[in-house]
């Protein structure tokens, strides 16, 4: 089988679940082709056992696809796999002519948001047909799946749930916590973190409004928000949150793009993660902090609520303010558990998580949407 798969950014979650899967999927007989970004690639250190060609250039409307059909026409895919899309308009098109033009190829979207995280005019439109001219869609769980039912309720295109597999690449048990500490040069206090791209779905002002409303905060307790600010959050607007909420000695933040060697760093120094999410399907941070072994603090959001059991850490019983305080609190009373659900954590990673059995669920969808 012949699998040629698209990842168009070169950075960030999306491009590190690509590539662990590409590298799944070879390890299943399956030969892939991985096309990426020209002008970026943060994994280009990374060991690789698929070919790469960086051919997406973001340049004319037109001229994106007519480099993605030369490289169909030339290796001849059985299956060409989209991680996320180019356009949700152009990619539309592209699909509208796969239809009308019956390609051999068969065309497979991994759904990992139903609709991006800031929705455009007329983008829950283009997303719906989108989906529909697609041979076969993945999602990562049932929450997905019925997000994806409600967008497009007479949806008949294939669909799968699929497990996000987990990050442990991004965590090192090697590396001691002093020396985290001093790579991210933060104090020896204990850590809650919040950790990735910040935007508005993320909740970071929930999160400082939770950790402000914690009457009994421990004194050796920081908690450590670290990642670089995306659209719709200003640095002005957090520090005069955490300023006005008076939590300055609490809260620490550092506003920056965390690379891929600096990530460990993160997970060496949190006791546990914080996830005071409004919305989202699925979470890569997730993903890595249980196979981080860290407990986690989060809202019932998507694929969170199937995932995480008391043995893991806290869920809050809604998403909202009140409820994730709740949900701290509660955690910050019982701290003598976080190691053991740490461990549990780990175990279920490696469990339920895997990359081998994502890929071999992949396969056996490839094989369902595949013409004779």
């Amino acid at each position: 089988m012949r699998v040629m798969m698209l990842e168009p950014s070169g950075w960030g979650g999306i491009a590190l679940y690509t590539h662990a899967l590409c590298s799944a999927l070879v390890e299943q007989g399956v030969e892939v082709r991985l096309l990426n970004n020209a002008h970026r690639d943060d994994l280009s250190h990374l060991s690789r056992n698929y070919e790469v060609v960086p051919v997406v250039r973001g340049d004319a409307w037109g001229s994106e696809w007519r480099r993605l059909r030369q490289q169909i026409d030339a290796w001849k895919p059985d299956i060409f796999h989209m991680q996320s899309v180019i356009s949700s308009r152009r990619d539309m098109l592209a699909f509208l002519r796969h239809r009308l033009c019956t390609d051999s190829v068969q065309y497979i979207l991994t759904v990992h948001n139903v609709l991006p995280h800031e929705t455009a005019f007329l983008e829950r439109s283009t997303f719906s047909w989108l989906y529909r001219l697609a041979d076969g869609l993945v999602v990562h769980s049932e929450a997905s799946l019925k997000g994806l039912y409600g967008l497009v309720p007479a949806l008949k295109t294939p669909t799968a749930v699929i497990h996000h597999g987990h990050y442990g690449m991004l965590s090192d048990p090697d590396l001691l916590r002093e020396d985290a500490l001093k790579q991210l040069g933060l104090a020896d206090f204990r850590y809650l973190a919040c950790f990735g791209a910040i935007r508005p779905y993320k909740g970071v002002d929930w999160l400082l409004k939770a950790v402000a409303a914690v009457e009994v905060w421990p004194e050796d307790m920081r908690v450590l928000v670290a990642g670089i600010l995306l659209t719709g959050v200003t640095r002005e607007e957090l520090e005069g949150l955490r300023s006005d909420l008076g939590i300055e000695d609490r809260v620490i933040f550092q506003f920056k793009y965390f690379t891929e060697a600096e990530i460990p760093a993160v997970f060496a120094v949190a006791d546990a993660m914080l996830f005071s999410y409004k919305h989202i399907d699925q979470s890569g941070v997730m993903m890595a902090s249980l196979a981080a072994g860290k407990p986690v603090i989060c809202t019932p959001v998507g694929a969170f609520s199937e995932m995480i059991e008391s043995s893991v850490g806290y869920i809050s019983d809604a998403v909202s303010l009140d409820s994730f305080t709740a949900s701290l609190a509660q955690a910050l009373s019982h701290r003598d558990q976080w190691i053991e659900m740490g461990r549990n954590a780990a175990e279920k990673a490696e469990r339920e998580y895997g990359w081998r059995s994502a890929a071999e669920k992949t396969v056996a969808f490839y094989r369902k949407v595949s013409r004779p």
